[in-house]
Formats: structure tokens, C-alpha cells, sequence
């Protein structure tokens, strides 16, 4: 049995993930955590960037609402089955 990524639960996991993501942007442990990774992810001689600067939240604007549902059902498909 899979899940059935109903397009309503999708629409209201991605304003979860926006809200939590707004309410880090004011504390201050998050924010040194950007900094620390906007740090590594300068990179002067050239070099691809540590992984660890990679984007790591995501907001309403950043998540592909349109076609989310096929994503995660191609994702599911490709490690879960």
C-alpha cells in the first residue's frame, strides 16, 4: 500500500513548510546557521562548493506547487518500490 499524495494534503504540507520556514527566519541559532553556510559556499580559487552549503529550507515560492504531486510520485516510485 502507498500513499495516495492527495493533492489537498500536498497543498497543506507546503504551507507547513513555509510557515516553519518564515518563523526561522527571526531566530537567531537558524540565521548563523545560513551564515556558516553562505560562508562555505563562497568559494574565490574556483572549486564547487562544500555540500553542506546547499539550500536547505524551502518556502511556498521555492516548492514547484504545479507538479509537486507527479515529483513525489516519481520519487516514491524511484526509492521506495
Amino acid at each position: 500500500i502507498g500513499p495516495l499524495f492527495t493533492q489537498s494534503a500536498l497543498e497543506r504540507e507546503v504551507q507547513a513548510v513555509d510557515s516553519e520556514h518564515h518563523k526561522n527566519l527571526q531566530q537567531d541559532p537558524w540565521r548563523m546557521y545560513q551564515l556558516s553556510k553562505s560562508v562555505l559556499s563562497s568559494s574565490s580559487d574556483g572549486e564547487a562548493a562544500h555540500a553542506y552549503a546547499s539550500f536547505g529550507s524551502g518556502n511556498q515560492e521555492s516548492l514547484p506547487i504545479a507538479n509537486i504531486r507527479e515529483q513525489l510520485l516519481d520519487f516514491y516510485q524511484k526509492y521506495y518500490r
